[in-house]
C-alpha cells in the first residue's frame, strides 16, 4: 500500500480532506461545490478568469469603508478558497491551468460545453498528464443530447427541472423560490460526485470524468412531483398553501393545508398521514378543545394513507376550519414548544432574522465570525456537519482576486500527489464500483436517510435497510403516493421504489431481544451505519455508536435528525416540509405584499442527504489514511442553510430582509413565468442586458407593444415590469411552450417550458442521458427508476434490483452476510425477531393487505 500523505496531514488535528487538491474554475452558485470541499479541509484553488466569469460583479454589494463594493453571492459561495486570475484566451492562461490541472486530484468547472476543448483543455487531453484526475462538468443540461447547447440560468432550469409547476398558488404563474437554488443544487451534487469519483481513483488509481446536468439535479427535490406520470399517468398540481394527494371519492384529489396565520406570523402544520398520524391527530384535536374549539369527530379515521383515500374533502375543510381559528389565537412560539411538550408537530414560519438569531444554532456553535473589510466581522452559516474525531474549523474569508498566484502552482509541484492508491489493486481487475465491499447498515426511514445511502447501493455497497414490521412505526415512504396503477400497497410507492434500489430488506421487531441482536449483529459487521431516529432511540436498543464502536473501531455512524443530536432543541420531533419553513425556505417564497408559500413537500430532506452523503465518504477517505472510524451528527436544519448563505450574508451585513419577489430578480428584466397555448401552460423567459431584449424581440417578429420607448433600456423596464409581463403575456398565450422555447433558444434567450411529471417523463435532454430507466417488479410490474443527476465515464450509476419488498432478504442477510446456520435463522423467528408470526422467507405483513396504516 502507498500512503502519499505525510505524517502532518494525517495526525493529530487533520483536516478530513486534508491533501486534496481541487481547482475550481466556476462562474456560478455552482461554486458550493469547491466551498463544501473546502469545509471538510481541501485546498480548493479557485481560477477567476474576468473575461468569462462575472459572478464578483453580481450584486447586492457590502460596501467597506473604502466605499468598494464586495459582491456578497461572490463571497457567499467562495468561502475557505483560495485565487489564481488566468485568461483563458491567451495560451499562457491556458498553460498554466493545464499545469495546475497535472498537480490537482480534482478539477470541477462549468464553462458551456466544448469551451475547453476548443482551448486544449478537454477531459481527454488532461488526462494524459494526470490519468487519475477527476474531472467534473457542471453544465445546465449536460455535454451532449439534444438541448446540450442551450442557455439556462436558475429559473428557467427550476422550470425545466420540474420544480417549478408544482410551487405556488393554482391561480397564478408556477412560482421560483426568491433565493436561486438550481446551480445551488449542482454544486452539492458536483462535491458528492467527485468524492464518489475520488472514492475509485483512491482504490484503483484511475480518474474518470463526470458530466452533471443541473436539469437533472431538479427532479431530485421536486419530493413527488415526478413519480405521478410514471406512477399511472398523472400529474401533480400546484397547492398554494397545501398539497393534494389522489383520493378515490375526490375527482381531484384531497387537499391538506400546511401553512397558517398565527398571532405573530405564519405556522407550519397540518392534518398527518402514516403511522404517527393517528396519535399526533389526536393529541392536536384535544389540545384545540381544551382551548374551546370544537373540531369534528374523526375517532373512526385511521389517518394512514391507504384511508384517507376514501375520506370526502369536506371532512378535512371542516376540521381546518376549527384548526384556522385555533392557530390565530397563539404566537409562533407558545405553538412550536407547547405543541413539542404534547406531541403536535407545529413549527414556525422563520425568516432570516429570526434564522440568525436562533439560539439552538448558536448552542451548536453553526456560525463562524470572518473578517469583511478592516473594521467588521460577520457571522456566516459555517458547520454544517459534525465530526467527532475530525470537526470542522472555522470558516475562512473569501480570498482577494489573486490572492494566491506567487506561491500555490509552485506549492503544488512541489508536493507529492496526494492519493492513497492500493498499488496491488492496480495489477489486478478494476473495482466496478468505488463502494464494493463496503457494507452499510441502514436503520433509517423516510426520505434523508435512505436516499443518503442509495448513493452507497448505486456504486456498489451492500446496503441493509433494517425495516420495522410493526404497521405503525414502517417506513412512511412504503405508503406515501403516487402508488404504481394508482393502486395502494407496501410495495407499490413510487418514491419508495425510486429511493431504494438495489438495497436488501431485513424487517426487524426491535422490540425485541431477538431482534435486537441480529440488528447489533448486522451494526457490528458494517463499515458505515445511518440512522435517522430521534435522539436517545438507537441507545435505547444498544444500538448507538458508542454501544457498537468499542467492537468495530472502524464504524462510521451517522446519525441524521431535524436539529442534531444536542442544543436545545435537539429532541424535537418532526418532518421535513415542517423544517423546510422553520429553514426560512417559506418565508422567502411568494409574490411581493402577500403571504409566504410552502415548497410542495420536504426540500430539506433532498439536500441533506447530499451533504450526509459527501460527508461519509470524506469520512471513509479518512479511515483509509488512519484506520479511524468516526461519528457524525447531521442537523438537517445546517445543511439546508447552505442553500440560503446569500440572504442570510445579506440581513447579516445589512440588516435588509431578502424580500419575496415572485419570479423577479435582482439580474434579468424580464424575469418571469408568461402563460403559454393550452391549460396550465407556461414558459420561462429570463433576459439580461439589452443585447438579449433585442434579441428577445427579433424572435417574437419585433411586435409593435415591445418596440415602445419606455422599455428601451434595462433600467427603463425595470421600472415598468408588470406593464412589459402584461404585453409579453398577450403575445406567449397564442404559443405552445415547446415552440416558444426552441424559438428563444435559437435567438440565445434563456428559456425552457415548465416541466410537469408528463413533460419530465417525455424530455429529449432526459432521455438522451438514460434518465428513466425501466426494471422489474415482482409484484406491481415495470417500474421506473430516476437516474442520478451526473454520468460517470468509468462508475456509470448502477441499477441492479428493484426495490425490496418488505422483509425480502431476511434469510439472505442472516445467512449470506452473517453467517448463520438456517437451523439458528429460524430459531430467532421462533423468539418473534422477524415479527409476530413471521418466517425468514415470509413477513409477518402482507403487501396488499392492512399495511397502509402508517
Amino acid at each position: 500500500m502507498k500512503r502519499a500523505f505525510d505524517f502532518q496531514e494525517v495526525g493529530p488535528g487533520a483536516r478530513l480532506l486534508g491533501g486534496l487538491r481541487v481547482v475550481e474554475l466556476v462562474d456560478n452558485d455552482a461554486s458550493l461545490a469547491g466551498k463544501l470541499l473546502a469545509d471538510l479541509g481541501a485546498e480548493v484553488a479557485k481560477i477567476e478568469n474576468s473575461r468569462l466569469d462575472r459572478s464578483r460583479t453580481q450584486g447586492p454589494f457590502l460596501q467597506d469603508e473604502t466605499g468598494k463594493g464586495r459582491s456578497l453571492r461572490w463571497m457567499a459561495g467562495n468561502l475557505g478558497k483560495q485565487s489564481i486570475e488566468l485568461n483563458l484566451d491567451s495560451k499562457a492562461g491556458c498553460t498554466a491551468l493545464e499545469e495546475l490541472v497535472s498537480t490537482a486530484d480534482i478539477f470541477i468547472e462549468s464553462t458551456a460545453p466544448g469551451y475547453l476543448a476548443e482551448r486544449g483543455l478537454d477531459y481527454g487531453t488532461l488526462k494524459i498528464r494526470n490519468p487519475s484526475l477527476v474531472m467534473v462538468s457542471i453544465s445546465p443540461f449536460g455535454q451532449g443530447g439534444p438541448y446540450s447547447s442551450f442557455v439556462g440560468d436558475d429559473l428557467v432550469l427550476w422550470a425545466m427541472g420540474g420544480m417549478l409547476y408544482v410551487t405556488g398558488k393554482e391561480d397564478r404563474p408556477p412560482l421560483q423560490i426568491s433565493v436561486p437554488q438550481s446551480y445551488l443544487a449542482a454544486g452539492a451534487y458536483a462535491a458528492l460526485s467527485a468524492m464518489i469519483a475520488s472514492t475509485h481513483c483512491r482504490r484503483t488509481g484511475k480518474g474518470q470524468h463526470v458530466d452533471l446536468s443541473v436539469q437533472a439535479c431538479i427532479p431530485w427535490v421536486a419530493q413527488t412531483a415526478p413519480d405521478y406520470w410514471p406512477c399511472f399517468s398523472g400529474v401533480q398540481k400546484r397547492g398554494g398553501t397545501g398539497w393534494t394527494i389522489p383520493s378515490e371519492v375526490e375527482e381531484g384529489g384531497l387537499r391538506r393545508t400546511t401553512i397558517w396565520r398565527c398571532l405573530d406570523g405564519h405556522v407550519c402544520a397540518y392534518l398527518i398521514a402514516g403511522g404517527p398520524g393517528e396519535k399526533m391527530n389526536a393529541a392536536l384535536f384535544k389540545w384545540m378543545r381544551e382551548e374551546g374549539f370544537n373540531p369534528p369527530e374523526s375517532n373512526g379515521i385511521l389517518w394512514d394513507y391507504f384511508s384517507l383515500r376514501k375520506i370526502n374533502q369536506d371532512l378535512i375543510d371542516n376540521i381546518e376550519y376549527e384548526m384556522a381559528k385555533f392557530f390565530i389565537t397563539m404566537d409562533k412560539k407558545r405553538l412550536f414548544v407547547e405543541g413539542q411538550k404534547r406531541g403536535v408537530m407545529v413549527y414556525p414560519v422563520m425568516d432570516i432574522g429570526e434564522v440568525l438569531e436562533n439560539e439552538h444554532l448558536k448552542s451548536r456553535c453553526y456560525w463562524s465570525s470572518i473578517s469583511v473589510s478592516d473594521a467588521r466581522r460577520v457571522d456566516v452559516p459555517s458547520r454544517w456537519v459534525h465530526f467527532n474525531m475530525t470537526p470542522l474549523k472555522d470558516a475562512e474569508p473569501p480570498p482577494e482576486t489573486n490572492q494566491h498566484s506567487n506561491d500555490l502552482a509552485e506549492r503544488w509541484r512541489a508536493i507529492q500527489k496526494s492519493k492513497y492508491v492500493n498499488l496491488d489493486a492496480l495489477n489486478s481487475p478494476d473495482k466496478k464500483q468505488p463502494f464494493e465491499g463496503l457494507l452499510v447498515a441502514d436503520f433509517s426511514w423516510a426520505v434523508a436517510g435512505p436516499l443518503t445511502t442509495k448513493y452507497f447501493a448505486e456504486h456498489g455497497a451492500t446496503v441493509v435497510r433494517v425495516e420495522s414490521c410493526d404497521p405503525r412505526s414502517m417506513d412512511i415512504v412504503r405508503v406515501v403516493p403516487p402508488y404504481y396503477g394508482d393502486n395502494p400497497s407496501l410495495e407499490g410507492s413510487g418514491l419508495f421504489n425510486r429511493l431504494n434500489i438495489n438495497k436488501l430488506s431485513m424487517c426487524l421487531d426491535l422490540g425485541t431481544p431477538g431482534g435486537r441482536e441480529l440488528a447489533r449483529r448486522i451494526a457490528l459487521r458494517a463499515d458505515v451505519v445511518v440512522e435517522n431516529f430521534r435522539p436517545g432511540v438507537m441507545e435505547k436498543w444498544g444500538l448507538d455508536y458508542h454501544s457498537l464502536s468499542f467492537q468495530n473501531p472502524g464504524m462510521i455512524y451517522l446519525s441524521s435528525t431535524n436539529m442534531g443530536q444536542t442544543g436545545p432543541m435537539s429532541s424535537y420531533g418532526g418532518f421535513g416540509n415542517l423544517l423546510t419553513a422553520y429553514a426560512g425556505f417559506y418565508s422567502l417564497t411568494g409574490w411581493p405584499g402577500d403571504e409566504p408559500l410552502p415548497l410542495p413537500g420536504a426540500y430539506s430532506d433532498y439536500i441533506t442527504p447530499i451533504l450526509s452523503g459527501l460527508a461519509l465518504m470524506a469520512a471513509l477517505r479518512h479511515r483509509d489514511l488512519t484506520g479511524e472510524g468516526q461519528y457524525i451528527d447531521i442537523s438537517q436544519m445546517e445543511c439546508s442553510l447552505q442553500m440560503l448563505c446569500l440572504p442570510i450574508m445579506h440581513q447579516a451585513f445589512g440588516g435588509t430582509p431578502w424580500p419575496r419577489m415572485g419570479n423577479r430578480s435582482l439580474y434579468s428584466c424580464p424575469h418571469g413565468v408568461f402563460p403559454c397555448l393550452g391549460q396550465d401552460r407556461w414558459c420561462a423567459i429570463s433576459i439580461q442586458g439589452d443585447l438579449q431584449w433585442e434579441a428577445f424581440k427579433d424572435a417574437l417578429g419585433n411586435p409593435d407593444a415591445l418596440e415602445s420607448r419606455i422599455f428601451s433600456t434595462h433600467e427603463a423596464r425595470v421600472k415598468r415590469q408588470d406593464d412589459i409581463e402584461k404585453e409579453i403575456a398577450k403575445i406567449t398565450s397564442s404559443i405552445s411552450a415547446e415552440s416558444l422555447m426552441l424559438c428563444l433558444q435559437e435567438h440565445g434567450i434563456k428559456a425552457g417550458l415548465v416541466a410537469t411529471s408528463e413533460d419530465l417523463f417525455k424530455d429529449p435532454q432526459l432521455a438522451s442521458r438514460g434518465y428513466f430507466k425501466k426494471i422489474p417488479h415482482p409484484h406491481i410490474g415495470d417500474v421506473w427508476v430516476m437516474q442520478s443527476p451526473a454520468l460517470f465515464s468509468q462508475t456509470p450509476q448502477q441499477i441492479n434490483r428493484h426495490a425490496p419488498c418488505l422483509g425480502q432478504d431476511n434469510e439472505v442477510v442472516c445467512q449470506e452476510i452473517l453467517g448463520m446456520e438456517p437451523a439458528e435463522t429460524y430459531a430467532f423467528a421462533g423468539l418473534g425477531a422477524f415479527g409476530q408470526g413471521a418466517t425468514p422467507t415470509c413477513s409477518p405483513i402482507i403487501s396488499k393487505g392492512k399495511g397502509g396504516s402508517i
